[in-house]
């Protein structure tokens, strides 16, 4: 639980998240070639369908919890610094096979 815990706080990785989402809402990407290009830096892997779409409902909950017009999702750089901090909290991310 702590290392789920500091993934969650630690400013370090709230730092890395921020930085990653910058550099991500600069890339003039939409979503879903976002999505891909993110998970294959992060798990070495492209996602699956079901992962996309899980994603792309989870970047709408985002948008509407911080207020962001459904245009605006591409450049917010919040909502893509929340979802960066998600996959460094997968499983997959953390522990290596």
């Amino acid at each position: 639980p702590a290392q789920s815990l500091t993934m969650l706080n630690d400013p370090f990785v709230i730092g890395q998240a921020a930085a990653w989402a910058k550099a991500v809402t600069a890339d003039g990407l939409e979503p879903q070639p976002r999505i891909r290009g993110m998970f294959l830096r992060a798990l070495g892997r492209p996602p699956s369908a079901a992962e996309v779409t899980g994603s792309l409902e989870y970047l709408q909950e985002l948008a509407t919890e911080h207020r962001v017009a459904a245009g605006e999702l591409p450049r917010h750089e919040r909502v893509w610094q929340d979802f960066a901090q998600s996959l460094f909290c997968l499983k997959e991310f953390l522990y290596v096979r």
